[in-house]
């Protein structure tokens, strides 16, 4: 009898976890990350279509875990909302600002035709520098770590001033002023 009860509350815990937002969440960082250090041994990096993708995905994962835990872990109704509204407009504004940040910060990629060859174009979002970098494309999800092409331009973005050729192991092949 005893041992019924303990199987069974094993079974209440597991369905209860098997459930949880938060499990998916956390088995798609890892995936992700594995993924990721996996991609950089081999001299690829996610596109950052992906990478924006699954931040989101996570964070989304996150706010509905919170909100899934709030709904199921507290007794009372009255403390359950105070917290979980609470948690939720603390994640709502950590994600404005990560987002935020990332549009600032991070550099634009687009997937071009560059000298007859699908490449991927990276260019500054707000920088003080005109300078645009090209990588061998490889599919949707990845490209190259490694820079083929890099363009500075002078003060209009239109002259370029010098463009660099590198090879597919990142030396230098020829440099035009």
């Amino acid at each position: 009898n005893y041992m019924d009860i303990i199987s069974k509350q094993k079974n209440i815990k597991l369905k209860r976890l098997s459930k949880s937002i938060f499990l998916y969440v956390i088995t798609y960082i890892v995936i992700y990350f594995i993924a990721q250090f996996i991609l950089n041994s081999q001299g690829l990096v996610y596109l950052q279509w992906f990478q924006y993708a699954s931040y989101a995905l996570i964070g989304l994962g996150v706010m509905a875990g919170t909100f899934q835990w709030i709904m199921t872990g507290y007794k009372t109704d009255h403390y359950r909302i105070k917290v979980g509204v609470l948690l939720l407009v603390i994640e709502v504004v950590v994600a404005l600002g990560i987002i935020i940040v990332f549009y600032t910060f991070n550099n634009r990629e687009s997937i071009v035709t560059k000298n007859g060859v699908t490449m991927v174009e990276e260019k500054p979002n707000f920088s003080f520098t005109n300078w645009t970098n090209y990588y061998d494309y490889q599919n949707i999800l990845v490209r190259k770590n490694i820079v083929r092409i890099h363009e500075e331009y002078g003060q209009s973005s239109r002259e370029h001033t010098s463009i660099d050729y590198y090879d597919e192991n990142g030396n230098l092949i020829k440099s035009v002023n």
